[in-house]
């Protein structure tokens, strides 16, 4: 067996080391993990897999010297193993509760090798692979776990309350429900509260790492496709429908960005982010969207290449949700550069559908509209 994986190994690094976009090797995929945390009573220190601490590296020492290597991801290493304390590359999924909530809030990942948050397909594709007596409502009928075609399309081959993934769509529901206080009745409804609330997620994931940049450095989304019709955390489903979560994360990943960072003692702070291979002046302002578009912020600024500096706050004095729109510009090799920004507070506590919607339409995203709510 150890012959057949040097074998492939070997094959693969042959193919692949040339590659312009190859990184780093890693030697598995969260077999580390499983064979410290996952092992019931019987739990073993990684470092003993021979597979990925001798016979990969062998292979790399001789065919790829130069690039590094991760013997897993998540690597735990003989340290890792015997303090059981978090590594900085981490797998950051927990408990999948609220996007904000502690877990994700407070996690110490350096750096984010796969995270996701779940959101549902647009109507049109769960029509092709839900039968129609099956698609709404997406509970087993008097149950509050799913149909066995909403369980089955989820990951979930076995139909049974308390099956390894028939949490899934229920935690989506609970997802819709933190943000907006319900589920909603129907079908689009459902279906585009689920992918705002993936959309926002994926926007505080990268805005989060961005703003604390000092220590966070990068994060590998899992995932960004699916690779059969499914229930999922992809941002573009099998048919090649895009996901709300597409248009948010293009937006957010952008050069050069405003954020807000999230509201503590009476004040957001406002930071712009640069990765630009150079300094830029800035000329920027922040308005209230439903309070007449007043402005609470405005300024010119100077950013630096590759930083992450504060602007200034914005104050307020009761939370509830307020919708904030960042807009900017910028001079680049003689051409003004211009973006845009959206900033939702205190958004647990319960956002209503259609004024979020009509936010987005302010904040630019009508074109990436594919849902109607009832």
């Amino acid at each position: 067996f150890l012959a057949l994986i040097r074998e492939e190994a070997e094959s693969v690094v042959r193919k692949y080391r040339n590659h312009p976009a190859l990184v780093l090797w890693a030697g598995d995929n969260e077999c580390d993990a499983a064979m410290a945390n996952w092992g019931g009573r019987v739990k073993r220190d990684p470092s003993g897999n021979i597979l990925t601490r001798k016979v990969i590296p062998d292979v790399l020492s001789r065919l790829d010297l130069t690039r590094p290597y991760l013997p897993s991801s998540p690597y735990i290493d003989t340290e890792a193993y015997r303090t059981k304390l978090h590594t900085p590359e981490e797998h950051t999924w927990g408990p999948r509760d609220y996007f904000k909530g502690n877990y994700y809030r407070n996690t110490i990942c350096r750096f984010a090798s796969e995270i996701g948050y779940h959101g549902c397909p647009e109507p049109n594709s769960l029509k092709k692979f839900i039968s129609e007596d099956k698609l709404w409502n997406w509970r087993e009928k008097g149950k509050e776990y799913a149909n066995d075609e909403w369980m089955a399309h989820a990951a979930s081959p076995e139909h049974r309350e308390n099956a390894a993934y028939a949490y899934r769509i229920p935690l989506m529901s609970r997802h819709i429900k933190t943000l907006f206080g319900k589920e909603f009745e129907d079908l689009d409804t459902f279906a585009a509260a689920s992918q705002i609330s993936q959309a926002e997620a994926k926007k505080y994931f990268i805005e989060k790492f961005r703003i604390e940049r000092e220590y966070r450095t990068g994060i590998l989304w899992w995932n960004l496709i699916d690779g059969w019709p499914q229930i999922s955390d992809a941002v573009v489903d099998y048919y090649g429908a895009k996901k709300l979560a597409y248009s948010y994360i293009r937006r957010a990943q952008e050069a050069l960005q405003l954020m807000c960072d999230e509201p503590s003692d009476g004040k957001i702070s406002l930071l712009c982010a640069s990765d630009l291979q150079k300094t830029v002046k800035i000329k920027w302002r922040v308005t209230d969207i439903f309070d007449d578009n007043r402005e609470v912020l405005c300024g010119e600024n100077t950013a630096e290449p590759h930083t992450t500096s504060a602007l200034g706050d914005i104050s307020y004095t009761s939370e509830e949700p307020r919708y904030y729109l960042m807009t900017w510009e910028y001079e680049s090799d003689g051409k003004i550069v211009s973006g845009k920004n959206h900033f939702v507070s205190f958004m647990e506590k319960k956002l209503d559908i259609k004024r979020y919607i009509e936010m987005m339409h302010r904040a630019g995203f009508d074109k990436d509209f594919f849902f109607t709510v009832k």
